[in-house]
Order: structure tokens, then C-alpha cells, then sequence
């Protein structure tokens, strides 16, 4: 007999976090995450506060040597298509590489946000084996819809070449052991469904040249990812203004691309993706392209955090989580929000934090075999820690 959703257990993983987050600080995003997700979290983002917290907008500005190229940006609407000459093209590149190219922050936010992890983790706010999470969005997600199209194919290698730059930044100021850099992949999900943006590449070739650039692009941005440096990817259907850029009747796009990137040599540690609203009443159908790699995730030892939660309905996320659990059988998975938080407005955190822990499981570290108390695993080529859960120390901000 099965059970029904409001008497499931608990999901077999913990919480993951998207990355954006309504608070002031990043003090107070590591903070409230800790705290309010005890022994939930594995890796922990800043939050994207300040500049940040609006996904890819902030990097408009970094084209101010140029402002030319931008467009006047509009939510989940395509870029515009004003007409340039191929010499005022060039002049607009000349003028940011002049600068020295595009300077993403990307790495100064993260160097930055480090600092306080370190402290808050020797003050024991955040637990020892936690890692520092860092989303870094495509070159998709900001040539895409902040910049105008003729302008695209020119500031590609420009823009790429920024982001590979961060990148070996981050991986240079942080220790590995401490880092787990996230790919978030929005506009790119996009461009393979064939929705709401116009790629610059590919044009009149045909969605298989549109997918086969997308994914040489990404295995480009895997390959600047160290080998001993944690690896995770976000799928994103976007969050302007609580709606999605597309409603995806399955996750065949999800699978598709994520199939793709398993061929690259990069481990990839974990995945998230949203189980929207929209597929309520469709679930087995929304889900079937993930029952098909199911093995292959297992196979993976790969962590997968479907976005199932919503505010202040409980009945619901318990029914996509017992969706997910009939679709998968044996795969063990965490829990998240469809996305990240930075336009949920504040006073509906808590709840969504209290909901997210009673529906997971404690996040597990140390062995306990070396504790005498049992003995790990290996499971796709991962070690299952199996011990008693870190406690998190609770200081208040001062």
C-alpha cells in the first residue's frame, strides 16, 4: 500500500540553496542560512546581496566603456535589434578591450564573501565540512539579454574570457577543499528549448548546431574548473518578477544537456533544477526524461535537489516530492526551491526554511567507522559518510 505524500518520509539528502537570498549582507545570508537550515547544508552561498541580487542585470554596467552595446533590458522579453555598422562594432570592442577588457566582479564578490566565511566558520556559525558556494551564470546569461544582438557574436570571446579570468581568480584565492563553484545555466536553457531568447550563433542552422555550440561552450567553462574543486550545475527557467521565461512541459532539456556534460572530464558533484507549478498537474509526464537517467545518476554518485518546495504549500511540495520519489526509484535526492531567493520578499524566508528542514535529512559528515561506530560506503565512485550531524553554533549578529 502506498503511502500517502502528508506521511513520507523525510528526503534521503539535505537542502541545497540556489544562491540569491533578501538580505542586507552577506554576514547576515551565512548567518540565517546556517541557522535556519541546521545541519541541512553542504555547500553555502552569499547570497548574491547588493549589486548581484537581480541575476546577470548588475553586469550591464560593466560595459560602461561601451554603453552602446546594451539594450534597454526587459524582463523575460527578447533583446532588441538596433542596426550598427560593422565599424561601429569594432570601435565598441576596441573601446573595452582599451579598458583592458570587461572586469565581471564576479571574483572580487567571491574573494570578498570568502572572508566572512572563513571567520564565521572559525567562530563555528558555519559547520567545519561546509563548503563556500559560488554561482557563476554562462556567457549566455548576459550577452543574451543585455546586449544588443548586433553587437553578440563580437563580445562573446571578449565576455567569455572575462568569466574564464574570475574563474582562475576564485580558484587562485580560495582553497579547494573549501570551494564549490555552481554553473547556473538560464539563458542556455533558453536558447536548447528554443523560447524567449534569439541566439547569435547558430542562426538558420537548426536546433541541433544551436545545442551542439551551447554545449561546446559549457564544456569550455568545465574545463577552466579545476579537477579537485567541487562542481555543481544549476538548470534555471528564470525568476523575474515570480515567472518562469518558459513553462517546460518535461525535463527533457534538463536530461538532454545534463547527459552532455557528463561526457566532459569534470566530475559533476551535484544538480538542481525546478519542478515548477505549472507541472502539477502532469508530474509523471514532467518527469519521465529523468526516470530514463536515473541509473546513470545513480550510477554518478551524483547529489540531484529538484525544486520542489513553495511557500506556504506544504501539501503540494510533498506530492511533487512523492512525484519524484515514484518517477526515481532508488535515487536518493535533497530538496530546494524552484530557484533562488533574491526577489522573495523577506518575511516569507523562515517559513520556507522551516518547511525545506522537515521535509530533508541531516546532512552527514564524518565516518563512523572512525569513531568505532560503523564503516563508509563507496557508491559511483563517491564515499557515503554516514555520523552523527555538525552542530551549528548559534551567535547572533552584532
Amino acid at each position: 500500500m502506498t503511502s500517502s505524500p502528508s506521511s513520507q518520509e523525510p528526503t534521503s539528502l539535505g537542502v541545497h540553496l540556489v544562491g540569491s537570498a533578501p538580505f542586507p549582507s552577506t554576514s547576515t545570508a551565512f548567518r540565517e542560512h546556517a541557522l535556519g537550515l541546521p545541519s541541512r547544508l553542504k555547500r553555502i552561498p552569499d547570497g548574491e546581496t547588493g549589486e548581484r541580487h537581480y541575476f546577470t542585470a548588475f553586469q550591464a554596467g560593466k560595459f560602461s566603456a561601451a554603453p552602446e552595446v546594451l539594450v534597454d533590458f526587459t524582463d523575460n522579453q527578447d533583446s532588441q535589434r538596433k542596426d550598427f555598422t560593422v565599424e561601429e562594432v569594432k570601435a565598441a570592442v576596441e573601446k573595452l578591450e582599451a579598458k583592458g577588457g570587461i572586469e565581471t566582479g564576479y571574483d572580487v564578490a567571491a574573494n570578498e564573501s570568502y572572508s566572512v566565511f572563513r571567520k564565521l566558520k572559525e567562530e563555528g556559525v558555519i559547520p567545519k565540512d561546509v563548503k563556500f558556494q559560488v554561482g557563476i551564470p554562462s556567457v549566455a546569461s548576459t550577452i543574451g539579454p543585455m546586449i544588443n544582438h548586433a553587437f553578440q557574436p563580437a563580445l562573446e570571446p571578449l565576455y567569455e574570457a572575462s568569466l574564464f579570468r574570475a574563474l582562475q581568480n576564485i580558484q587562485a584565492a580560495i582553497p579547494h577543499d573549501q570551494l564549490s563553484i555552481q554553473l547556473d545555466l538560464a539563458v542556455d536553457m533558453a536558447f536548447w528549448e528554443g523560447q524567449y531568447l534569439t541566439p547569435w550563433f547558430a542562426q538558420g542552422e537548426g536546433v541541433d548546431a544551436v545545442r551542439e555550440y551551447i554545449v561546446a561552450y559549457v564544456g569550455r567553462m568545465m574545463a577552466r574548473i579545476e579537477e579537485d574543486v567541487e562542481l555543481g550545475v544549476h538548470f534555471c527557467y528564470g525568476d523575474m518578477a515570480h515567472k518562469h521565461f518558459y513553462e517546460p512541459p518535461t525535463t527533457l532539456a534538463i536530461t538532454s544537456l545534463l547527459t552532455h556534460m557528463l561526457v566532459f572530464p569534470h566530475r559533476i558533484s551535484y544538480i538542481h533544477f525546478p519542478i515548477p507549478v505549472s507541472a502539477q498537474t502532469s508530474l509523471p509526464t514532467f518527469l519521465a526524461p529523468l526516470t530514463d537517467i536515473t541509473p546513470t545518476l545513480m550510477e554518478k554518485g551524483l547529489e540531484v535537489y529538484p525544486g520542489v518546495v513553495q511557500f506556504d504549500d506544504e501539501k503540494g511540495t510533498r506530492e511533487r516530492i512523492a512525484a519524484v520519489t515514484r518517477a526515481c526509484p532508488g535515487l536518493k535526492f535533497g530538496v530546494a526551491t524552484e530557484c533562488g531567493w533574491g526577489r522573495t520578499p523577506e518575511e516569507q524566508i523562515g517559513g520556507i526554511m522551516k518547511l525545506l528542514t522537515r521535509l530533508s535529512s541531516e546532512v552527514r559528515w564524518r565516518l563512523e567507522s572512525e569513531e568505532g561506530e560503523g564503516e563508509s560506503s563507496k557508491n559511483g565512485g563517491n564515499e557515503v559518510m554516514r555520523s552523527k550531524p555538525c552542530d551549528v553554533k548559534r551567535e547572533t549578529e552584532p
